[in-house]
């Protein structure tokens, strides 16, 4: 959950979520384990997503970085980090 001055956002389960909620995400972990200044950690996983034409959200914590993906769009994301030398489980 993140809350700013004129919005709160929160990410959870689908089946947690709220009807009105924007659903049909698929969240990745990159599993780079880095300091929190770590320059390039976030970059080198959403730059093949977004380079493919697809949209990426990131949610990040104190150890690791989740980029959320439309689900519908899943091999096509995988397509492009498996392309750019990443690997996926």
């Amino acid at each position: 959950m993140t809350r700013a001055e004129d919005e709160v956002s929160i990410v959870c389960l689908a089946d947690r979520a709220p009807n009105a909620a924007d659903k049909g995400w698929t969240a990745l972990r990159v599993d780079t384990l880095a300091a929190l200044d770590e320059p390039g950690v976030v970059l080198a996983a959403v730059t093949p997503i977004s380079t493919a034409g697809l949209g990426v959200f990131v949610m990040s914590t104190h150890l690791r970085d989740y980029p959320l993906v439309r689900s519908a769009e899943m091999d096509a994301v995988r397509t492009a980090l498996t392309s750019a030398g990443h690997d996926l489980d």
